[in-house]
């Protein structure tokens, strides 16, 4: 699935990856939970890719369902956000963006001025000076 997703052949990539999907047992999400992981990642990009929303659904649902943590759900996320936003769905995209920021401690500021920027610009010189160059290349 991987080298033809590389070779942007989106619609094979999501047969083989579904017919991997097809190999995992029940209760996979426990016992292949890293494997089970990328394979419903990988295939949520290709269905997105292959405008199949059906089952781009239900493969989020799942990914939804079975993650772990947060970072396990945000790619899963990010595509729900991609394809609210191809299908028009601009007002929930937003609402999407702005709930997961929330969730996760972040925000975004109702009124922005150049105040704000120099501060959050301030910030970042501040995190970058923390790290070397050979790390940032």
């Amino acid at each position: 699935g991987k080298k033809a997703m590389n070779m942007s052949d989106f619609f094979s990539a999501y047969s083989f990856l579904e017919y991997g999907i097809s190999y995992l047992r029940k209760g996979h999400w426990d016992r292949n939970y890293d494997l089970s992981l990328q394979l419903f990642h990988l295939s949520a990009k290709c269905a997105l890719m292959n405008a199949a929303h059906g089952n781009l659904n239900i493969i989020l649902q799942q990914i939804m369902h079975y993650a772990k943590c947060a970072e396990d759900k945000f790619q899963a996320i990010s595509i729900s956000i991609t394809l609210k936003l191809w299908s028009g769905q601009i007002a929930d995209a937003i609402k999407t963006t702005t709930s997961t920021l929330n969730n996760l401690g972040e925000g975004i500021p109702n009124l922005i001025t150049p105040s704000i920027i120099q501060k959050h610009l301030e910030a970042t010189k501040e995190k970058l000076a923390e790290i070397s160059d050979i790390t940032l290349l």
